[in-house]
Parts: C-alpha cells; sequence; structure tokens
C-alpha cells in the first residue's frame, strides 16, 4: 500500500487517541481524498481485532474490499445478497468482513456472528448512520460487546436535523473541508459558470427533507420541469458548448431525465452520451462506466448512482443538471470532478508545488456547469462548498461577481479577491464612522509611484453619489481619489472601474511586477494578474517569455 497522505495519517492518529476516550467518533475527509485508503490502514493497524465495514451500495462494497485487500495482505469477506462467508472458516481475533448494511441487517446474517462479534464497525458514508437499519446492526453488536469502537467516514456530516452525532457518534476526531483540500492541492479548483434557462422556475415546488436531513426538491416536481423538450435543449445546447472536450458527468433529477437528456445530446453530437440508473444491470452499468473513465463517450449522465464511491479522475466537468437546495447533496456530486489526475500530487511535499502541479497538468481545474432560472430558491452552490472559510457575505458577493461580470477565474480565487474587497469596504465605513464630522485632507495617489502627494484641497466631508464603499476602496488601489470616487454613482464606478482596469493595475500589482523589472505603462488589472500568475508558477522567477 502506498504511504498515507499527512492528513490521512492525521486523521489516523486522531482516531486512534479518540477511541482511547471514546467508544465512537467520526472523521470528515472531503471526496477525493482517499477515505477508504485511510479505513483500510485503521483496519491493518487495529488493535480491536474483529473488524465490520459497512456500506450502503455494490460498488461501495466491492470497491472497499479491493482497497482493504491490498492493505491486509487478503481480500476480506464480503456478506452481501447472495455472497456470505461461514464464521467458522475465519480466524477469531482478526477477521474483517465488508457488508452492505441492507444485508447485514437480517436477523439470519447477524446471528451469524453472534460467537465471533465484531470489536470495531466501521460504517462508510456514515451521513446515513442514523437509519433504523445502521442502528440495528450497530445496537445488535453493541450488546454483545459492550466496548464496541464505532468510526464513521464521510464527507458531508452536516445534517440539519442535528441528530447524526447525537445518536450514533460521540466525536469528531477530525474533520478536513473541500475548502482545505482545494487550498492545499489535494483537489483540483473549480471555475462555475451559471446557465440560466427562464422556464426554470420552482417557486411553487414542495419542500421536503432528503436523505440529509435537508429540505429539498423532490424527483418527481423536478422531473416534471426538467424533461420538457425546449428545457432539454436548453441544458444540451450549453453543456455541448461549454465543456468543450472534457469528460463532463451530469447529475439529474430522475431516470426519465437522465436518459431524455442523453438522448439529446446525442442529437447534437452523435454517440457522446450514454445514461446510468439504479435499474441499470451492474455488468452493463460497468461497461459504460469503463467507457467513460477510458474516453470513448464523453457525457455520463445518471440519477442518483454516482454520487457516491464513483472514481473517475480524468472526469474535468460536473453539469448540474438537478439543481437542489441541499449542500451535502451538492458537495457530493461536486466532489465527483475535483480529484487531480493520478500520480499528479502524491509525493509532492509542498502545497504550492501540489497546486501548481495541477495547473501545468492536462486537469489544471474542473468546470462546473450550473443550471439556473428566476425562481427566489436558494440554490446550493459551489461558492458555498469552497466558502468553509469565508463568511456569507464573502461567498455572495463572489458569486455576484461571477454572474454580473463573467469572469473566468477559478472559485477560490474569485473568494479571495471578494474577501479582499470587503475588507477594504469594512474598513473605508470604519474610518467614516470614526471621521464622519472631521475636517480632513485628501490625496491623489500615483499608483505606481512610493506614496500619497498631497492633494490642494481640504474638505469637511465628501459628496456621496451613490457609489459602494467596495468600489471607492477599489478606485483607490486603481489610483483614483477618493473624493472622486465617491462621487461617483454605482453606475459610474462600475463604468470607471471596467474601463481603467484594463490599462491599469492595482498599487499592490504594479509593487509585484516592479520588483521584477516590469514596465507597468498600459498593463490592466487582468493582464498584470496573469504576468503574477506566471512568475509564481515558474518558481517566483522571471519567465522569458510573459504572458499578454
Amino acid at each position: 500500500m502506498k504511504a498515507l497522505r499527512p492528513y490521512q495519517q492525521a486523521a489516523l492518529d486522531a482516531t486512534i487517541s479518540q477511541l482511547r476516550q471514546y467508544d465512537s467518533t467520526v472523521v470528515v475527509l472531503p471526496t477525493g481524498c482517499g477515505k477508504t485508503i485511510y479505513a483500510a490502514k485503521l483496519i491493518s493497524d487495529s488493535e480491536y481485532g474483529n473488524c465490520l465495514f459497512l456500506a450502503h451500495t455494490k460498488e461501495l462494497i466491492n470497491q472497499a474490499a479491493d482497497k482493504i485487500g491490498i492493505e491486509l495482505g487478503y481480500r476480506p469477506a464480503i456478506e452481501m445478497g447472495i455472497q456470505g462467508q461461514e464464521v467458522s472458516s475465519l480466524f477469531d481475533g482478526g477477521m474483517c468482513v465488508v457488508a452492505s448494511v441492507q444485508s447485514m441487517y437480517g436477523d439470519r446474517r447477524l446471528s451469524k456472528y453472534k460467537d465471533n462479534p465484531f470489536d470495531i464497525i466501521i460504517i462508510d458514508e456514515s451521513h446515513h448512520a442514523t437509519s433504523a437499519t445502521y442502528r440495528k446492526v450497530v445496537d445488535y453488536f453493541r450488546n454483545l460487546k459492550r466496548n464496541l469502537k464505532v468510526v464513521g467516514i464521510t464527507a458531508t456530516p452536516n445534517r440539519s436535523d442535528g441528530t447524526a452525532l447525537g445518536t450514533i457518534f460521540d466525536s469528531v476526531a477530525y474533520q478536513m473541508t473541500t475548502c482545505d483540500a482545494v487550498d492545499q492541492g489535494w483537489l483540483v479548483p473549480v471555475k462555475q459558470e451559471y446557465v440560466v434557462v427562464d422556464e426554470l422556475n420552482f417557486d411553487d415546488f414542495k419542500i421536503k427533507k432528503n436523505s440529509f436531513g435537508e429540505g429539498d426538491f423532490t424527483a418527481e416536481q423536478l422531473d416534471e420541469i426538467l424533461t420538457e423538450e425546449e428545457v432539454l435543449h436548453k441544458m444540451a445546447l450549453p453543456t455541448i458548448d461549454k465543456v468543450g472536450d472534457r469528460p463532463t458527468l451530469i447529475f439529474t433529477a430522475s431516470v426519465n431525465h437522465a436518459h431524455k437528456l442523453a438522448s439529446v445530446l446525442n442529437r447534437y453530437k452523435p454517440t457522446s452520451a450514454c445514461a446510468v440508473d439504479g435499474s441499470t444491470p451492474i455488468e452493463k452499468r460497468r461497461d459504460i462506466i469503463n467507457d467513460f473513465s477510458e474516453g470513448r463517450i464523453q457525457f455520463l449522465a445518471n440519477c442518483a448512482v454516482l454520487t457516491e464511491g464513483f472514481d473517475a479522475p480524468a472526469c474535468s466537468a460536473i453539469v448540474m443538471g438537478r439543481p437542489t437546495k441541499s449542500l451535502s447533496l451538492y458537495s457530493q456530486m461536486l466532489g465527483r470532478g475535483l480529484r487531480p489526475l493520478p500520480g499528479i500530487v502524491d509525493g509532492v511535499n509542498d502545497d504550492f508545488e501540489r497546486k501548481m502541479a495541477i495547473l501545468t497538468s492536462q486537469k489544471s481545474n474542473c468546470l462546473v456547469l450550473d443550471f439556473v432560472g428566476n425562481s427566489e430558491h436558494k440554490l446550493a452552490n459551489a461558492y458555498d462548498v469552497l466558502g468553509g472559510n469565508y463568511d456569507v457575505e464573502t461567498r455572495e458577493l463572489a458569486m455576484k461577481e461571477a454572474k454580473e461580470r463573467k469572469v473566468n477565474q477559478d472559485t477560490g480565487s474569485l473568494m479571495q479577491q471578494a474577501a479582499m474587497l470587503l475588507a477594504l469596504e469594512r474598513q473605508w465605513k470604519e474610518r467614516e464612522r470614526l471621521t464622519a464630522q472631521a475636517n480632513y485632507g485628501t490625496y491623489e495617489v500615483d499608483p505606481f509611484g512610493d506614496g500619497p502627494s498631497p492633494s490642494v484641497n481640504s474638505h469637511t466631508g465628501p459628496k456621496r453619489g451613490g457609489s459602494s464603499e467596495g468600489q471607492v476602496g477599489f478606485l483607490v488601489e486603481l489610483g483614483v481619489s477618493r473624493d472622486k470616487a465617491l462621487s461617483y454613482t454605482k453606475k459610474q464606478a462600475g463604468a470607471v472601474i471596467d474601463s481603467i482596469s484594463t490599462t491599469r493595475c492595482t498599487r499592490k500589482q504594479a509593487k509585484v511586477l516592479k520588483k521584477y523589472g516590469i514596465n507597468v505603462d498600459g498593463v490592466g488589472v487582468k493582464h498584470a494578474s496573469r504576468i503574477i500568475d506566471s512568475i509564481a508558477s515558474n518558481g517566483w522567477k522571471k519567465p522569458e517569455v510573459l504572458p499578454q
């Protein structure tokens, strides 16, 4: 087995520590960060004896058995459907069984292990663990062994009904967010684009709790509107136009929707799309997934079968054809496209070097298409998933910029810029609050000079024209006097920013460029950003050829 990544080792150490204090604990790792590999190491190093690994789909069961087997040196026994194991053939005190909860839930299956009970149970995708089936299994073995240990692993622990930790788990041993994983270079950055379909309006839809305990639209409601012929075409055409040649995973609202959308995609791009659902025979599903993973088909539409346990690192575009209010569901769908290509980040010890390795790979980011309409409902989006280190105001500003200005930047960069803009705005608001009644002098700023030069005028208070504090702060960064920026309306300020920023960079950008001997005359904000990115990707050395 390959060496654990630093965060996997940290999760393992934290789990062992927590199990010395508690009977149960949870580990939270984002989709694509190797939860099963962590679990395999936990089992192989376990001091607790017999282990039961519980999951709930065939794909997860077989995938887990394969990965755990690599670490143990033998493939664990499987309890699923007609597959089973005679307990008498297993040695006592160190056996591992991988089981589907649907099979293990039965009284006959449970009674098999009465004389050889498990010492530790690992629950995969443990956000499901509050269901009656999981609780029955845990309670059965806890009655046989009072000191039974239970470990949950999940990417989406945040049930809105608050039941998960209280009924099954005593603590959280380790938690890593998707935002952390992207920032540290373990997952690829996200580029999110919105496609407006006027016919999509969910205002009259009733909201019901989903399996995560979150309010969401039902499949029946969504199917009615999303399978209309006009809507299907308005989803298929932008998908083809936007994703280019990227291998694309499409999440749909229903089985009907998955197959109809795949059919329409094939009208525009023959033999490019297939659909799978829960009723697709396992052999056929495996063949279709292999065709997608190996590039023989570009679009793979699915309804609720590829949100968990599906690995396709080549996938570099996600189409959210199933609008959702559920952050947990959205997180799972998004995570399917965030794995870097194999061999890109493993063995790279530095965060920055990992991010640069991803940036220069054939999969430098994941494009996410969100189909939205004119509904008043707040839909989950990538800014919510990746905004763990940012407040709501920052996430909403970044999302607004992406929609209104159609900027071509990754989601993380947009949130960093939004955070800077809001920080400037808050600083100016605080200054205004403290000096609202005071006389003060203004300064004309040379954005490329070493400091401010005094203005000829002093004022008792600037005339406000309606520009936002964020706009004012950004204009000042671009070298516009504060008084002038304050006098603009919002529309004027936006126009001035758009105009000036094409030929003038910010003071901070200018300072960096001048450090490398680069003439900043006529260099706009976006151009400066490209140059700085090229310097960074060259190990913070000036490249021979600068981007235009």
